[in-house]
Parts: C-alpha cells; structure tokens; sequence
C-alpha cells in the first residue's frame, strides 16, 4: 500500500554546528546592486541547508542588511539557530523549516544590520550556529502496483536474456559444425607435394639457391660447379655451346626455395 497523505514521521536529531562565513568587501557590497549572497552549510545525508545574505537589503528594506536561513532537504526540520558578528550574538531563533520548495523553508532577518551601524565593516565574519533538534524522515511511498509492475517487467527481461541465450546457443553450435567439418576436410586432404626442383644433368643434385646455374643455347641447365670442369665443354642435353648465366631461373628458384 502507499504512504497515507497528511502523515509525516519525525525523529529526534541532536546535529550541532558552527560556522564561520567571511565576505570580504562587504561594505561596498551594501551600496551595489540588490543581490544574494548564498553560502552551503550543513550538508549530510538528508539535511542541507545555506545561509543566505543581502548585503544591499531587499526593496522593502533597502538600508538594511538582510540575514535569512534556508531548508535545502527534502523533509521538515526543526532547527534553533543564531547568527552573529563580532563576537555579538545579534538574532536567534527557532522554527520549523519546511522541505525545499515551500514557502517557508526559509527564516531570518531582512532588517539584520542597518548599514549605518558601526558593526558593518569591509571584512564581515557571520558566526552561525545550527542545532538541528529533530527532522522529518524520508519516506518512499511504494505502491503493490509499481511492485507488481517492476516484477513482471523483471520477468519480462528474464524471458527477453533466456530467449537470447538460446539463440546465441544455436548459432554457435552451426559455427562448431562447420568448423568440426572443416577439420575433416583438411584431415583428409592428402598431403602438398613438394615442390619438384631442377637437377644439374651432370652431379644430379638440386640447384636451389644459392647454387649458380649456367644455361646452354638449346635452353638446358646445369651447375656451375660442373661447367667449371675442363671436361664439360658442352651441354651433355643437347651437345649446344653454353651461353652463360641462367639469372631469370635463379630468381624464379629464390622465389619458390628463398635464399638458402
């Protein structure tokens, strides 16, 4: 059920505290433009409050320095207070403080300090002191409705994340099978044959890189280790004169073996 209307709890509280506000130039501040000056206080968990002060007074007060205290919480809060300059206590005061938002959250003084009076001076220090006797506790006024709604969205989401889990369970059980399949594709593909490579006629050994490689005019090849015997004057392929260097096959071959 919800918070019944027109009841509000209170508890106890026995927050103190004092604090020293210091505005400098306050003087020149009193014959300036209608403004207001906002300084934070007290701020826990459920309480916040500032003071307030216009140094040019209001348009009701103009030749006055005006002092108020403002509720800034979202609960009530009965509060005894006091504010003072130069070591004189000047007002103080207790009153309940409405949350923030109402007309009465906030209390004070507009005909705080006249600004002929001697206490004004261009370096001003407020003394405030808080005792914060008892404050209004915040209540969350939840229906068996909103329960009820956020359960069945709660559950609605639950379907939404199952639904998609299944999903993503069914797309990658297909990517497992293809890849299953995959692997029995290259499992059974029979093995890369090596790359055959030219053999000098002569020696009968592979002329990878970075072996030198003389051709004949018919186009055969051998080592040039075997050219290089007096007893090899012809191609023993074709019986044609060698021509020389065979550099085109030397590349094609460090492109295949690299140069080994």
């Amino acid at each position: 059920m919800s918070v019944a209307e027109g009841i509000q709890a209170f508890e106890f509280s026995n927050v103190r505290k004092t604090y020293e506000v210091t505005i400098e130039n306050f003087r020149m501040k009193t014959k300036g433009a209608k403004t207001t000056l906002v300084v934070n206080l007290l701020s826990t968990e459920n309480l916040k409050f500032s003071l307030e002060i216009d140094p040019a007074g209001n348009t009701m007060y103009p030749n006055h320095v005006g002092v108020y205290l403002r509720n800034n919480s979202l609960v009530d809060a009965t509060v005894n207070y006091s504010v003072s300059v130069v070591g004189q206590i000047l007002k103080e005061n207790n009153a309940l403080f409405k949350k923030v938002g109402t007309v009465e959250s906030s209390w004070g003084w507009p005909t705080f300090l006249r600004h002929e009076d001697y206490r004004i001076k261009d370096m001003m220090v407020f003394s405030v002191k808080l005792h914060v006797v008892k404050a209004g506790v915040v209540s969350q006024a939840v229906s068996l409705q909103n329960v009820l709604a956020q359960n069945t969205k709660i559950e609605e989401n639950i379907v939404a994340i199952t639904e998609k889990l299944s999903s993503l369970e069914a797309t990658t059980a297909t990517k497992f099978e293809a890849l299953d399949a995959i692997a029995n594709t290259i499992q059974t593909c029979p093995p890369a044959r090596p790359i055959p490579c030219p053999e000098c006629p002569i020696c009968l050994d592979d002329m990878k890189p970075p072996t030198k490689i003389i051709q004949c005019k018919g186009g055969h090849f051998i080592c040039e280790k075997c050219r290089s015997r007096p007893s090899v004057q012809f191609c023993p392929s074709c019986r044609e004169e060698f021509i020389g260097r065979a550099v085109g096959i030397e590349g094609y071959l460090r492109q295949l073996f690299g140069n080994n």
